[in-house]
């Protein structure tokens, strides 16, 4: 008996690991599309500008610039900012005790390494390489620093060093673009939008 429970287990428990991953990642998606509604809602809102990761004018990140605008309240939202299935139980402890801005940037979505404000329609029809089609213009993702286990509030999409997009969901990463819609990108896909681009498994 003990042997054939044995068996059934070694059988059912990858099937309960897919599973656990693919929740995993449906929740992911769910809450990049709330990080994404509130990008839009900021956008139109403010005449089709579009904030940056960060602004040297007001030391403001994008969080920092939702929640000043009054379209968070950090405490009570921080829960959809980050992706829940790569946070240690010890980091999920401090969240849960200090979900304040400051630590919060190393346990949130990346959003694109953009640096000033820019008008959504101009990258819409920018010839610039690097938004020239619409698998180019990923904005918000899955990220990890390079070499520690944390997430990070922006990521370069192409090249760089330090802030990459992560392939956490069963060697996929999620994505969500300018036009509203979410990926979960194998690397194949990623690749083929950013030739370059810098990744981690």
């Amino acid at each position: 008996m003990i042997a054939i429970i044995a068996i059934l287990a070694a059988m059912l428990l990858p099937a309960l690991s897919k599973a656990r991953n693919v929740a995993q990642r449906i929740a992911c998606v769910n809450n990049l599309k709330q990080v994404g509604t509130v990008f839009l809602f900021y956008t139109n809102d403010y005449n089709d500008w579009m904030p940056p990761r960060w602004y040297a004018g007001d030391s403001l990140t994008w969080y920092n610039r939702f929640e000043k605008a009054g379209y968070i309240m950090f405490k009570r939202d921080y829960k959809w900012l980050y992706c829940h299935s790569y946070v240690t139980p010890e980091q999920q402890a401090e969240v849960d005790q200090f979900p304040t801005a400051t630590n919060g940037s190393m346990y949130i979505y990346g959003m694109r390494d953009i640096l000033e404000f820019r008008k959504m329609a101009d990258i819409l029809r920018s010839k610039d390489r690097a938004y020239s089609v619409p698998k180019k213009r990923d904005w918000f993702s899955d990220t990890k620093l390079k070499d520690r286990p944390l997430q990070d509030y922006w990521y370069y999409p192409d090249e760089g060093d330090g802030h990459t997009v992560h392939l956490r969901h069963m060697r996929t990463v999620n994505q969500w673009f300018l036009d509203g819609h979410l990926e979960s990108r194998t690397l194949q896909a990623l690749l083929a939008a950013h030739t370059y681009a810098k990744y981690t498994f």
